[in-house]
């Protein structure tokens, strides 16, 4: 018996077989050649291995630690050490540096806090400038002081006129009597002059009105006259430096 027909146990193939029987045939053969010569290629690399072994000096040194087996009594190395978070390492320090610690800035002046509005305040701000009903009403306090103010508004402000300005605007107050809001209800005729009025009107202080045995929070209307001061002809002085203005004190809020 041949090593063909060890290896080919596919047999004699008809005629009239197809083509896929055929290579299923001849496939059988090439299995079973492979698998001896693979075994014949793994012996004759066993065989020459103790042979290769001796060969050190063609091997490089990586090669050549990786062939030799490691020490049975060799200990370990030890774990290098891992860095904890939280554990900060201070760094070498060379010459320090002597720096001047600024001492921190003094604490600002804050504002005193602005008071929540009330609910009644809210609606009268929702509503706009209408009158309001009260029975005791509010009265301005510092009404030198602001018409004095009023007074430097109208010289830096206001136009140069030779006849006298009426202007009226809208005051909304709190329970307290603080100014919350400013409108202009009759202008002055000068944009200018309608906006310092409203800002210098913010400072002004009333006293809260009431009503029902309770202070409650009131739209006031408050007008306002800015009267122009003509020179005296016997005044040569004053004649020489032309008309000057002169504002009258806000009247009583209505």
């Amino acid at each position: 018996m041949s090593i063909r027909s060890l290896l080919d146990r596919s047999g004699h193939v008809p005629s009239w077989a197809s083509a896929n029987d055929r290579f299923k045939s001849r496939f059988r053969t090439y299995f079973w050649y492979g698998i001896v010569g693979a075994a014949v290629l793994h012996g004759f690399l066993f065989w020459m291995a103790p042979i290769v072994a001796r060969w050190k000096p063609l091997l490089s040194k990586v090669e050549q630690f990786l062939l030799l087996p490691p020490p049975l009594d060799a200990a370990p190395a030890p774990p290098a050490r891992i860095a904890v978070a939280g554990f900060p390492v201070p760094a070498p320090v060379g010459n320090p540096v002597l720096e001047e610690i600024r001492r921190p800035l003094d604490p600002l002046d804050e504002a005193p806090p602005t008071p929540p509005m009330s609910e009644a305040l809210l609606a009268l701000m929702r509503e706009g400038p209408s009158a309001t009903p009260h029975a005791v009403a509010p009265v301005l306090k510092n009404r030198e002081e602001m018409a004095a103010r009023l007074q430097r508004v109208f010289s830096t402000e206001g136009p140069a006129v030779d006849h006298p300005l009426r202007m009226e605007i809208w005051c909304l107050l709190d329970e307290g009597g603080a100014v919350r809001m400013t409108v202009v209800k009759e202008s002055s005729g000068f944009l200018a002059l309608d906006s310092a009025v409203l800002r210098t009107a913010q400072s002004m202080e009333f006293s809260p009105a009431w009503s029902h045995g309770a202070t409650v929070p009131v739209w006031i209307a408050l007008p306002i006259l800015f009267q122009v001061e003509l020179p005296v002809a016997s005044d040569s002085a004053r004649a020489e430096s032309g008309a000057g203005h002169h504002a009258a004190a806000p009247g009583n809020p209505r």
